[in-house]
């Protein structure tokens, strides 16, 4: 098995979510718009140190490769997956500043989504290559917050 066995970018489920969202916005308009750019602006911000810290241990972003270190510095000394976190708290801040209820209920559907189709496909590869090691990495951090 070369990786998780994920054969998609994981973002592409959140972005779905939202697209629906907007779609349906178009049919049932409602205003929503505070602290949006705060949460797109900090949600890119969390993405990017994610990204980032995968760069420093050179290990691959995306899932359909084998990870070749466990990355535990950077936000994943707070997160087991600060990219996704990032990505749902920009999301969050979009569906508020495009007043999306749609997309907003849209949300728990897709982190829905997510954990079924790559988090834990993601979580089984990852024990399964650093066996004892990510296991004490999941008892000291928690997969979202």
């Amino acid at each position: 098995m070369k990786g998780p066995g994920i054969v998609f970018p994981p973002p592409l489920i959140l972005v779905a979510g939202f697209v629906i969202g907007l779609g349906l916005d178009q049919l049932y308009p409602a205003p929503l718009k505070p602290l949006a750019w705060l949460l797109v602006v900090l949600g890119l911000a969390i993405t990017a140190w994610a990204l980032a810290s995968f760069k420093l241990a050179k290990t691959p972003i995306f899932p359909n490769k084998d990870a070749t270190q466990l990355v535990v510095k950077g936000p994943y000394r707070f997160s087991r997956n600060p990219m996704y976190l990032g990505l749902a708290v920009s999301y969050l801040g979009l569906a508020l500043w495009l007043t999306s209820p749609f997309a907003l209920a849209l949300l728990p559907v897709s982190l829905y989504v997510l954990w079924l189709l790559v988090i834990r496909r993601e979580e089984a590869h990852l024990l399964d290559k650093f066996g004892e090691d990510y296991r004490h990495y999941c008892d000291k951090v928690r997969r979202w917050y």
